[in-house]
């Protein structure tokens, strides 16, 4: 499930270590900017996707802001259930 359009773009690659990008929404005039940071825990992965950004002085997109989870929070389950697979089918 995806919702709304978007784009995002790349900004920082360190191969390994972190992907960082910018996400912007023109439904909503929105941007934002997130990253992949990922760390060797005892022979494991530990994979942190965080995302944030500045809704500015609109009061309406502060409430958009509360339900972000619930907008994106699929889409980014959904990816790192991906990158799950296709790591472990690798090996």
């Amino acid at each position: 499930r995806t919702e709304g359009n978007g784009t995002m773009t790349f900004t920082h690659v360190e191969p390994g270590k972190q992907l960082e990008y910018e996400l912007i929404f023109p439904d909503f005039d929105s941007r934002s900017n997130g990253k992949l940071t990922l760390e060797e825990q005892g022979g494991q992965t530990k994979v942190t996707w965080s995302n944030d950004g500045d809704m500015g002085g609109n009061p309406l997109m502060h409430y958009l802001a509360l339900m972000m989870d619930g907008l994106v929070g699929p889409d980014f389950d959904k990816g790192l259930a991906n990158l799950k697979h296709l790591s472990e089918s690798q090996h």
